[in-house]
Parts: structure tokens; sequence; C-alpha cells
């Protein structure tokens, strides 16, 4: 697509939504971590219904969560990101992927945001949050769920 100006004359490059916000963010027209053209592989997933790992039992379908027996209060993202994270289990998620897949793109929603879901997450589920067994951080990218 070309746009014209009586002294200018640029190709505009198909953006995606996140190459569009990097290009906004920066103002420059690329994005910061240069991921506008990265394609994003769609699996087809089937979400586990009921889940477990260490000493947590984790059951979707009815919303409920338990450490050594004794029930966790999760709010509803919390318990979404965890299932988005379960259901990825073994896998780097960016931080853009779980802002699409569990925000949805939301205004207002930024990767800090995440973070700090994250660190909810491990002060209740994990034994020690600080060396977290199974929400792990892999710097500069995002995060990894392992059972």
């Amino acid at each position: 697509m070309a746009f014209q100006d009586r002294s200018l004359t640029f190709a505009a490059p198909m953006l995606s939504y996140r190459g569009v916000r990097g290009w906004l963010r920066t103002g420059r027209g690329e994005s910061t971590r240069g991921t506008h053209l990265r394609r994003v592989n769609k699996e087809k997933l089937t979400p586990v219904a009921r889940f477990q790992f260490g000493n947590v039992d984790v059951d979707f379908e009815k919303g409920d969560v338990r450490k050594d027996a004794v029930p966790i209060a999760l709010a509803a993202k919390e318990l979404e990101l965890l299932r988005y994270l379960i259901d990825h289990r073994g896998k780097v998620v960016s931080r853009d992927e779980l802002l699409e897949g569990v925000w949805e793109y939301q205004p207002g929603v930024s990767s800090r945001t995440i973070d700090v879901h994250v660190a909810w997450l491990r002060q209740k589920l994990e034994d020690n949050p600080q060396t977290p067994r199974h929400i792990h951080t892999v710097r500069g990218v995002g995060y990894r769920f392992s059972a």
C-alpha cells in the first residue's frame, strides 16, 4: 500500500496489531522488540480440566484450587493466566502472547500487569516464591510453566 504527499511517497508495510503497538510506542515506525512481522504459531490446544503439580491441585471446570488440600482463592484473571501457562507447559510464553491470550489486548493492560499477576500466583502457589519450581521467568522473553 502506498501513500503520497506532495513531496513524499513511501510504502507502508503490513503490520500486525503487535507491530502497530510498537510503532506507536516508539514513534519511529519500528517495534521495540522487532516482532512486528513475526508469525505466531496458532496451534489448537485441548485445555485440561484438572491438573496437579507439586502439592497443588487445580480443577478448572469448578474453579477450585487447593494447595496441600487447603482451598486457595484465585482471582478470575489469575486462574485464566494459570490455565494458559499450564496449557502451554514446557514452552516459553512471551508477554505479548499472554496479553493476547489472557487479556485479549484490553486497554490499560501492560506487560507489567502480567508480571504482577505472575507474582501473585507465585505467592499463592509456590512453596518458595523467590525460587519458584513451577512458574519460571525467562528473562527478556516471558514465562515458562513446568510441572
